[in-house]
């Protein structure tokens, strides 16, 4: 099953490099192969899981890379800077001085 996603460049680096592997270590070359296409599937996950992260977080309002704790939900507005986030003639007024 690992072996089917190595295309491209990482089918070219896993043949290349699974026979000195394979001669080294008491694994066969297709064992190799199949290891890293696990890998590179895993890799590939990864990627998956931090991209649906930042897209979950963005659809919430949250900042990438700002987590929250546990019960510890944000209130709208709270943590922003005067006048962020806001619409043109909504918001603070200006007073005079």
């Amino acid at each position: 099953m690992g072996r089917v996603g190595l295309t491209g460049w990482r089918g070219k680096l896993a043949g290349r490099m699974a026979e000195p592997i394979s001669e080294n270590t008491s694994m066969t070359k297709e064992q190799v192969e199949a290891l890293f296409g696990a890998i590179f599937l895993a890799l590939t996950f990864w990627q998956f899981f931090k991209l649906f992260r930042r897209v979950w977080r963005a659809g919430q309002g949250q900042e990438p890379g700002q987590g929250q704790q546990p019960g510890q939900g944000q209130q709208p507005g709270q943590g922003q800077q005067p006048g962020q986030g806001q619409q043109p003639g909504q918001g603070q007024e200006l007073s005079p001085a």
